[in-house]
C-alpha cells in the first residue's frame, strides 16, 4: 500500500509527559501529535518513542481509540464502536511493553484509513503502571498521542473578531481568538498579534500558541504582550496562518 504523506510535526513533536507528584520523575511519549495526509486504503507505520525516566520499572498496555468531536469537544471511542472506525484497522505488533528505569523503546503502530469514514483522528494510549508493587496507592499513568488524517484540502476555519484585554498594574496586554473548524479536515493554526501606533509604526508583537482543531472542534488561541505600552491608542492586527493562507483581523487597543 502507498504510504500517507507526513504533513505536520514542527512544534507538535514535543513529548507528552507524565510527572510524579513531586515533579522529579517522568514518563514520556514522542511524538505526542502527528498529522498525516492520504486517501482511503493507504497505510503508514509510525514509531513512537516511549521513555521511562522514573526510578521504578513500568509496564505499559497499548491500545488505539477513535477520536470524535461532539459539541465542539473531543471524545474517545473504543475501536470498532464507530462506523468507519480508523482505530479498528490499527495494528499494534507489541501491545505490551515493560521499561526499566532510564530505559526507552520504539513502539511501531500501523495505521490504515478506511475507504469511507467521517472520522479524522485516533489516539494511541500507553497505559502504564509500576511493574512491581510499591508502598502506597498504585499509580497509573495514561500517556496519549493523537494522530489526525486529512484526505482533502477542504479546510474551512471560522474566526471570531479578536478580543483585547489592556494591561493593568498587575497583568499584561492579552489577545484572544475564538476558532471553530467548520470544514471536513483537521487544521493547524498559529498566529501573531502586531501592535501598531496611530502613526502606523510597529510597537511590538505577541505570538499566539499553535493549536490543531479537528472537524467540528472549537478552541481559543491566546497571546500575551510581554512589554509595557505607553498610554495612547493603538491598532492591533491579528494574523492567523493555516492551510497555507493568512487571515488578518483588526481590533482597537486603548491604554489609559
Amino acid at each position: 500500500m502507498k504510504k500517507f504523506l507526513l504533513i505536520a510535526l514542527a512544534a507538535l513533536m514535543g513529548g507528552f509527559n507524565a510527572a510524579t507528584a513531586r515533579g522529579e520523575s517522568l514518563l514520556s511519549i514522542s511524538p505526542a501529535a502527528l498529522s498525516l495526509k492520504g486517501h482511503g486504503g493507504q497505510s503508514i507505520t509510525q514509531k513512537f518513542k516511549l521513555s521511562n525516566l522514573t526510578e521504578s520499572p513500568y509496564a505499559f498496555r497499548i491500545d488505539v481509540t477513535d477520536v470524535r468531536v461532539e459539541g465542539g469537544k473531543r471524545i474517545f471511542i473504543p475501536a470498532g464502536q464507530s462506523t468507519g472506525s480508523i482505530a479498528a484497522l490499527a495494528v499494534v505488533p507489541v501491545p505490551y511493553v515493560e521499561l526499566k528505569p532510564g530505559e526507552s523503546t520504539l513502539v511501531p503502530v500501523t495505521f490504515s484509513l478506511p475507504a469511507e469514514t467521517d472520522l479524522r483522528a485516533v489516539a494511541v494510549f500507553f497505559r502504564g503502571q509500576p511493574a512491581v508493587s510499591l508502598p502506597g496507592p498504585r499509580v497509573r499513568m495514561n500517556l496519549g498521542a493523537v494522530v489526525d488524517f486529512s484526505i482533502s484540502d477542504n479546510i474551512e476555519l471560522k474566526l471570531s473578531p479578536p478580543q483585547v484585554a489592556p494591561q493593568t498594574s498587575s497583568s499584561s496586554t492579552t489577545f484572544t481568538e475564538d476558532l471553530a473548524n467548520v470544514g471536513f479536515e483537521p487544521v493547524i493554526v498559529r498566529g501573531v498579534a502586531a501592535i501598531v501606533s496611530q502613526p502606523g509604526k510597529l510597537v511590538g508583537k505577541a505570538m499566539f500558541e499553535q493549536k490543531r482543531l479537528l472537524p467540528g472542534e472549537r478552541n481559543v488561541l491566546h497571546a500575551t504582550y510581554a512589554g509595557t505600552l505607553p498610554a495612547g491608542k493603538y491598532r492591533v492586527l491579528c494574523s492567523m496562518e493555516y492551510a497555507g493562507q493568512i487571515t488578518t483581523r483588526t481590533a482597537e487597543l486603548v491604554i489609559p
